[in-house]
This record gives structure tokens, C-alpha cells and sequence, in this order.
């Protein structure tokens, strides 16, 4: 019989199969798979998670607490930050909450520093009044003391100056305060010197482990010690202390002992615990003043307050006084400075005040207005001492005093300046427009110059519009009258402005004589007039005047050069043309 291949598992036996092992199963593993279930969806369920914290969380916070310090750094930053958040979003309510302790806190501050005033004030007419301020300020200067020192010495019955918490066992200082502006030096040092005297007196005298120096006296100081198990307290007492300090001393330490023995016991060298002690020990920073009596005589208690408040009134009225004098003198002193630094040319560097001088230092340009005037003028003029150093200024203002001092330029020349441009105009002699060339850019304040609009006075431009303005009327044919004579001295004057011109300039100059007639007669008769004209006056100005010898004549009419004159008088005119040497 052949081999036949395996027939597949019925359906129905796999799904029987199936759900006897889900049964099974379910019999073995069941409470255990609900219990997981219920694991995993409190796990997955932020809300029962952060339940199952809630309950556990103030137990745990105490638990830290006392396990170590590390909790409170921890939340530090995060309670900053909700209060900051707090205060930005809602700061009334922060306000409602602090207003109750804030508010008394305030007003008491405020009486108490009111009533130390009025006290202080009252202590201090009193001194200033008295006969006894008036020897105690004989004594300040007779001793060199100060006066508030003196007063001190007087007045005072005593005072706690400095405390210092010393630990015992190594003599390293736990902490030090000081009363007001008493004066201190480095209370580490102090501490190794009063354990090295305590040690030197124990070892001198073989004192016993209970005893030891209970009080050093140092000049006006005394130094009581009170010594604890574990601590010693040191106070510096300038004055007569009571008996009864002692006992203040000695239940400061007792307090510092029990709030602070467990750091005491494991002191080695960090002070850092003991900063929280320094209330206890500025309790005992105690001063007293004396209360003198009144003699014989003195005004009774009751007057005392109208001596006071007239007191009072003379200081107010000479406070005010003075204060409005030293206004005056500021606003002078102000007043005159602003005065010297808007002026042109002066710049001032440094205005302070000694005494009751005033010192000015500064700079000056020689071509500023003196400063020596503006401060004699004012009201400040004999206490103002000032040093002026020169230096040369830029200002437009300055800089045109400056052109018209080095340049010098004739009343025909105007100068305006923009920037550092100067431009110049006008007619001047020919000699100072070359300085002017050459040394105008040399000017402080000068970097460009402009000189194209001058004219040389006496050039050939102004020799030429003299000669060619002048005329010379004739009468008939070549008469001419009296007047005309003068007018001939005239021409022979800028002829001889003109040689000299042409000798300096090195140059020969042609002068052209032109007849002129009217319309009258034929054009050939009125050329050959013209010419005969212009050559009587060519004869006589050389028969009386001399020679020319850079000057080259010529005779024409106006006829041929095309130029007839339309009125019927006779004139002469000149023309000049340059020519080459």
C-alpha cells in the first residue's frame, strides 16, 4: 500500500485546542496578569500618578529636611522665579500680603530716626551755644583734637567700641563688630595677640585652666574677656564701664554657646555659621552719656527750649546766609567762565576753586580779546588767578584777525572767508598781490587762496582805462584850447606810470594816438586831420616830456580804422597795445 501524505488538522479540533490552553492559562496566571494590568495603567495614567506623588511628597520633603541641607539650594531658583512671575503678573496681591508688616515697620523707622534727630539737634545747639562748647573748642585747638573728639571725651560715660568671638581652642577669630565709625584694625591680628598675652600671663603665673586675664588696659581703652567652654569674648570699652556690663557680656556668650555649640565643637577655621550671630553681638555695643547737672544759677529747664529755638534761628539766618552768598559767588564764577569760552580764541582747560580762589588755566590765541579785561570787569576780579598758554585758534573770526595782521591788505583789497578759502578781491599794488601769492597759504587757518579778482593798482589795466578815458577837444584843424593844455599833463603823468610799469615788467608797450572828426567833409580830408591831429599832439608830448624808451608810438585816425564818431566835436583818444620785449 503506497505511502500517503499527513491530512491537515481539522479546524475545529485547533480552535478547541485554543481555548483549553486560554482556559488554562487563565486558571495559572490570572490574578498575577490582572494585577500587571492594573500596574502598567497606573503607569500610563499621569493623573493617578501624580495622586500616588501628592501623598508621598510632604513626607518625602520632611525626610530631605532632615537628612541634609541640599533641598533648600535646590528650590532656591524655582521660589525666586514664581515669586518674580507672581509679583510681574500680580503685584497687589503681594502688596496686601506685605502691607501689614511693611506699613508699622515703616512708621516706626520713621519716628525713631525723627526722635534721634530732634535729640541729636537739641544735643547739638546745646553744644554750640554753651559756654562749656566754647571751652571745649579752646581745648580742640590748644590740643590739636578734633572738636567732635573733645566732645566725646567730655560727654561720654562710656562705649562698647569693638566685640570679638574668639574660639577658644585655637584663637581664630569667629566673628568682630564694630560701633559706628569706631576706628578697627584687622581683627585677626588683635585675636592672636590677646590669646598670645592670655597664654604668656597663664604661663607666667601658672594660672589654672579656669583662670586667665579678665581685663587689659591700653591708654583710654579697656579690654574686658569673658571666657565660655568652647569661645571667649573680648570687648574694647573706651570710658568707665559699669559692673553691670559684665553680666551682659556674659549672657551674650552663654546665648552663643547654646544656639552655636554644635559648630563650635567642629570649628576648623570657616566662620561662615557664626555670620547669623552678629545681632547677639551688636546687643552688646552699649554706650553712655554723662548727665550733667546744672549749677548754681544756670536758667531753668524751662528756658532751655527758647534759648534753643533762638538759638536755632541765629544758625538757620546765618546758614542761609552764607549759603546764598556761596550761591552769588557760584553762579559768578559760572557766569564768567562761559563769558571766557565764548569769546573767540580762548579755550578754558580747567576752572577750580581753593579756598577762596579761583584759579583759571587755559589757552589763548594772541589775536583773541584779552581775558585780563573780561575777569577785571567782573565781580570776581581780585581773587581770580589765571595762566593762559598760546596756541593759534581756527576760528573764522580768528582766522580774519589773523589775515589782516600778517597780510595787511590796502583799503582797495575785501577779503571774505568760507572754510579754510580765503578769496580776495579789489585793486592793489602789484608788489604786495606777490607777497599775497606767497605767503598766503602760509596763514594759520588758510589752506586755499583765491586771487584771480585782484587788480594791481598801478598795472597796466588801470594805466590803460586812464589814458583811454581821457580827451583832447580840438577847435579847428589842429588848435586846441587852454583847457586841453591840462589834459596834456595829465597823459605825460600816465605815460611815465606806464614807463615804469614796462620797465619792471621787463616788457615794451605800444601807445596808438587816434584823431578823431565829425562828419563833416569828405572822408579823405577827415583821415589826413585826424592824422595831423594825433601827430601834434605825438610832437608836443615828446618835446616836453622827454623820451619813452619802451614805449613805441604810432598816429592814425578813426577814419581808417574804420571808427568814424557820429558827434561833430574834435577829441583825442589813446590805445594801448602790448607788445613783446
Amino acid at each position: 500500500m503506497a505511502n500517503l501524505p499527513p491530512r491537515p488538522p481539522d479546524e475545529n479540533v485547533l480552535a478547541q485546542s485554543e481555548d483549553a490552553l486560554g482556559e488554562l492559562r487563565s486558571l495559572l496566571f490570572g490574578r498575577e496578569k490582572s494585577n500587571l494590568d492594573r500596574i502598567q495603567k497606573r503607569l500610563d495614567d499621569p493623573q493617578v500618578h501624580a495622586l500616588d506623588v501628592s501623598q508621598v511628597l510632604p513626607m518625602a520633603i520632611r525626610h530631605r529636611t532632615r537628612q541634609d541641607d541640599q533641598l533648600v539650594p535646590a528650590l532656591r531658583s524655582t521660589v525666586e522665579e514664581i515669586l518674580q512671575q507672581s509679583v510681574k503678573r500680580n503685584p497687589q496681591a503681594i502688596i496686601q500680603v506685605l502691607f501689614p508688616i511693611i506699613g508699622p515697620a515703616i512708621r516706626k523707622a520713621i519716628s525713631s530716626a525723627l526722635r534721634n534727630l530732634m535729640q541729636n539737634l537739641q544735643r547739638t545747639l546745646d553744644l554750640s551755644l554753651s559756654p562749656r562748647s566754647i571751652r571745649w573748642r579752646m581745648e580742640a585747638l590748644r590740643t590739636g583734637r578734633p572738636f567732635s573728639e573733645v566732645v566725646l571725651l567730655h560727654t561720654l560715660r562710656f562705649q562698647v567700641e569693638q566685640i570679638f568671638l574668639i574660639h577658644r581652642k585655637n584663637g581664630l577669630v569667629l566673628h568682630h563688630v564694630v560701633a559706628g565709625a569706631a576706628p578697627s584694625k584687622d581683627p585677626d591680628l588683635v585675636s592672636a595677640m590677646l590669646t598670645a598675652i592670655q597664654d604668656f600671663v597663664s604661663d607666667s603665673f601658672e594660672l589654672s585652666a579656669a583662670g586667665g586675664l579678665e581685663t587689659l588696659e591700653v591708654g583710654d581703652l579697656s579690654i574686658w574677656i569673658e571666657r565660655g567652654p568652647s569661645a571667649v569674648l573680648a570687648a574694647v570699652i573706651r570710658g568707665n564701664a559699669p559692673p553691670e556690663l559684665r553680666e551682659d557680656l556674659q549672657g551674650c556668650l552663654e546665648e552663643v554657646h547654646l544656639e552655636f555649640q554644635p559648630h563650635l565643637d567642629e570649628f576648623e577655621g570657616d566662620a561662615t555659621p557664626f555670620e547669623t550671630c552678629r545681632p547677639l553681638l551688636e546687643s552688646c555695643l552699649q554706650s553712655e552719656l554723662l548727665q550733667p547737672e546744672l549749677k548754681e544759677g544756670a536758667q531753668d529747664s524751662s528756658q532751655s527750649p527758647i534759648l534753643l529755638w533762638v538759638g536755632f534761628g541765629v544758625v538757620v539766618l546765618l546758614l542761609s546766609l552764607w549759603l546764598w552768598s556761596s550761591y552769588q559767588t557760584r553762579s559768578q564764577w559760572a557766569s564768567l567762565v562761559n563769558r571766557l569760552e565764548e569769546k573767540p580764541g580762548i579755550v578754558v582747560t580747567q576752572a577750580t576753586r581753593e579756598g577762596g580762589r579761583f584759579q583759571l588755566r587755559g589757552l589763548r590765541d594772541p589775536l583773541s580779546e584779552d581775558p585780563a579785561a573780561l575777569i577785571e570787569a567782573s565781580a570776581l576780579g581780585q581773587v581770580v588767578q589765571a595762566e593762559w598758554e598760546p596756541f593759534l585758534a581756527l576760528e573764522p573770526e580768528i582766522v580774519k584777525r589773523r589775515v589782516q595782521h600778517l597780510l595787511a591788505p590796502p583799503s582797495g583789497v575785501q577779503f571774505e572767508l568760507e572754510g579754510d578759502l580765503l578769496t580776495l578781491s579789489g585793486s592793489a599794488p602789484a608788489e604786495w598781490i606777490e607777497q599775497v601769492r606767497d605767503r598766503g597759504l602760509r596763514v594759520p587757518g588758510i589752506a586755499r587762496l583765491e586771487t584771480a579778482h585782484l587788480v594791481e593798482a598801478d598795472g597796466l589795466g588801470p594805466i590803460r582805462e586812464a589814458l583811454q578815458s581821457r580827451e583832447l577837444a580840438f577847435s579847428e584843424g589842429t588848435q586846441w584850447s587852454e583847457a586841453t593844455e591840462g589834459e596834456l599833463e595829465a597823459i605825460r603823468s600816465l605815460l611815465d606810470r606806464l614807463q615804469e610799469w614796462a620797465e619792471r615788467r621787463q616788457q615794451r608797450v605800444g601807445v596808438t594816438l587816434i584823431g578823431n572828426t565829425d562828419s563833416t567833409g569828405s572822408p579823405q580830408f577827415n583821415a589826413e586831420l585826424g592824422r595831423r591831429r594825433a601827430g601834434a599832439v605825438l610832437q608836443r608830448l615828446r618835446r616836453t616830456a622827454g623820451a619813452w624808451p619802451r614805449l613805441s608810438f604810432q598816429t592814425t585816425s578813426s577814419v581808417e580804422r574804420g571808427e568814424p564818431t557820429a558827434n561833430r566835436s574834435v577829441s583825442f583818444q589813446v590805445e594801448l597795445a602790448e607788445t613783446g620785449q
